[in-house]
């Protein structure tokens, strides 16, 4: 089931063969070989022709490896003609199924996407630092299952709304990624499309759409003219009506595109104190 940890390792773009064992939404028993998409030491992406259901377990035994583990699905990330994406974590968060070494991530480059998620089952608020895995199957489903404290289980989370939200959130939020380096290269970039609102200097707003997202920043196009090195606030996801937790972040790159008047920008996550050091602050919404 997924742990109290959001994110415990890097996700990796490899297609490895992997034999599936379990039960389809009918009942009927089912054992087939399929392959994975993107994985990490502790789960992957995969694609079946089955219909799974949110933590259900199956059995996943890596032909490459040979070695086998009982896994929980974590949700459905979308569907294609071939059948149907879903994530699934490793009930052992220790055994390395995948026998490729994960380095562990230190706690400032697991955080990623911030946003304020309420538990279905008793209600509580939390502000969970989503990877790139997670944030596709929260989109993609508007659910996503994780460990809940208060319920000492797994249970279903949404995102919350400002009604939600009018009592106090009690939980710190982690710290924020280091800035970009030259190396943030290696890490793995999803295509994803999630709505995103820019702070922009100001206390202007715009709403954009990522092209894609890894743990260190996002990718957009936008008709506003920003400077390199700029420092700005974004939420990501941005929900209209919801509950929006803002980061600062930084232009790392623009680049001209093909569309009149677009550029395409990157961003990368910094820290407060960075950010509070070249000038940027943290701003109220506009009234």
């Amino acid at each position: 089931m997924e742990t109290r940890t959001s994110r415990r390792s890097d996700r990796v773009f490899l297609e490895l063969d992997i034999v599936v064992t379990g039960c389809e939404l009918s009942g009927r028993e089912f054992v087939e070989r399929t392959q994975t998409l993107v994985l990490s030491r502790h789960g992957a992406k995969i694609l079946s022709r089955y219909q799974l259901v949110p933590q259900q377990e199956v059995i996943i035994r890596c032909v490459k490896t040979d070695k086998e583990a009982v896994a929980c699905v974590v949700g459905t990330i979308g569907e294609t003609p071939e059948g149907y994406y879903y994530g699934i974590a490793a009930l052992d968060p220790e055994f390395n199924m995948w026998d490729i070494e994960f380095p562990p991530l230190s706690e400032a480059e697991a955080a990623g996407s911030k946003t304020l998620l309420e538990c279905f089952g008793c209600h509580k608020l939390e502000v969970v630092c989503l990877g790139v895995f997670e944030l596709e199957v929260l989109m993609a489903s508007q659910r996503l299952l994780r460990y809940c404290e208060r319920c000492a289980d797994s249970s279903v989370w949404k995102q919350a709304s400002e009604k939600d939200a009018q009592k106090p959130v009690a939980e710190a939020a982690p710290p924020l990624p280091p800035p970009r380096t030259q190396n943030d290269r290696k890490y793995a970039r999803v295509n994803i499309k999630v709505d995103t609102c820019l702070r922009l200097p100001g206390r202007m707003e715009e709403i954009v759409l990522t092209e894609n997202a890894s743990r260190g920043g996002i990718r957009f196009r936008s008709k506003t003219q920003l400077q390199m090195g700029a420092t700005i606030e974004v939420a990501v996801p941005y929900a209209q009506g919801g509950v929006n937790i803002f980061v600062p972040a930084r232009i790392a790159y623009s680049e001209k595109t093909p569309d009149a008047g677009v550029s395409a920008y990157g961003v990368c996550y910094i820290s407060e104190r960075m950010a509070s050091s070249s000038g940027g602050k943290r701003t109220p919404p506009p009234s």
